[in-house]
């Protein structure tokens, strides 16, 4: 596929560190059916022989934070939605910008898909060819790149604040949730961020690993908030007295294994009164001994039937014995 000329020196500026956004904004006569076309990548070639292929225009000043060429490209209507085949499969220029930690290009991405009837789709249904969304890429990148933390949890908040985003969505790898991203890296605020905005710490992974002992076994703090993002109250005020409290004990129950197999750790932990103290954690340790009590009243019933059972037969036999012998 042949390349307009345009377009070419256009992206080789975009990746061109030495020259500034203005300067790049020199190449912006660019017909607009060719302004979302995707440079081929050669074969053999990578994006490190070759930074400018394999993307769009678009893409690429997503990748290296050219927010006024986004912008931009954006007003001559370049496409937000288009995907990528190589060298990312499946990335978009959502997944450019959130995996490179580039939150003033992200808002502009997300105001121009506000006004799409696909925005929902974009957001959730988008995904890079390992099952990244835009929200995964984001907190993975906070992961690798920490000196740049700040501005992948920009990114992470600008994502999580859309409607109808959904938190949960695991990826193809390992089957993990951004939030399962996030506990892992142990990044306290993007942790936060997510759990605020509703995310569930109660799913596993497809190795059944669930957030809760993960968070336990990085910050305690962490595990605290998790546990409040468990306890929800309906839309009633609180002097209301059809106020109701909902309780989701699924994070302190493990996938496999003993069900109290994650209170035990709590409780050999250093410092775990405030986590023993939790409401969560208290109610649930109510309800088990509210459990072992009826099993244990229910062990004395059975056993006591069937000694009575044997009781009665015994009797019946030295009964049958008797009149046996007088016959």
């Amino acid at each position: 596929m042949e390349v307009h000329a345009s377009l070419l020196s256009l992206v080789k500026a975009i990746v061109d560190t030495s020259k500034t956004d203005e300067e790049i904004l020199e190449y912006q006569e660019i017909a607009s059916n060719i302004i979302d076309q995707i440079i081929p990548l050669p074969e053999g070639a990578t994006a490190v022989t070759a930074p400018h292929l394999g993307y769009n225009a678009l893409m690429l000043a997503c990748q290296y934070g050219r927010h006024k060429v986004v912008k931009a490209l954006l007003d001559k209507r370049a496409d937000p939605t288009i995907k990528c085949e190589n060298p990312v499969p499946g990335a978009s220029a959502l997944h450019c910008a959130a995996s490179n930690g580039h939150p003033e290009c992200l808002g502009l991405l997300l105001k121009k898909i506000e006004s799409l009837e696909v925005r929902e789709s974009i957001l959730n249904a988008q995904k890079t060819k390992c099952g990244n969304t835009a929200l995964h890429d984001a907190v993975g990148g906070a992961q690798v790149w920490v000196p740049s933390c700040s501005r992948f949890e920009k990114c992470v908040e600008l994502l999580i604040r859309q409607p109808k985003i959904n938190l949960d969505i695991p990826n193809n790898a390992n089957g993990d949730t951004a939030l399962h991203l996030a506990a892992r890296s142990g990044n306290h605020t993007t942790v936060s961020q997510l759990l605020v905005f509703g995310a569930n710490a109660s799913l596993p992974n497809k190795n059944k690993i669930c957030v809760g002992p993960q968070l336990l076994s990085v910050s305690p703090e962490m595990f605290k908030l998790a546990l409040d993002s468990c306890i929800t109250l309906s839309d009633k005020k609180l002097y209301d007295p059809a106020l109701e409290m909902h309780m989701d004990f699924e994070i302190l129950i493990p996938k496999e294994g003993n069900e109290t197999a994650l209170l035990e750790k709590i409780a050999g932990k250093r410092d775990s009164d405030s986590i023993i103290c939790h409401p969560l954690v208290e109610a649930f340790i109510q309800m088990e001994w509210h459990v072992c009590k009826t099993r244990r009243w229910l062990y004395i019933f059975v056993m006591t039937l069937i000694l009575l059972a044997l009781l009665l037969r015994v009797g019946y036999l030295m009964m049958k014995s008797s009149i046996a012998g007088c016959e």
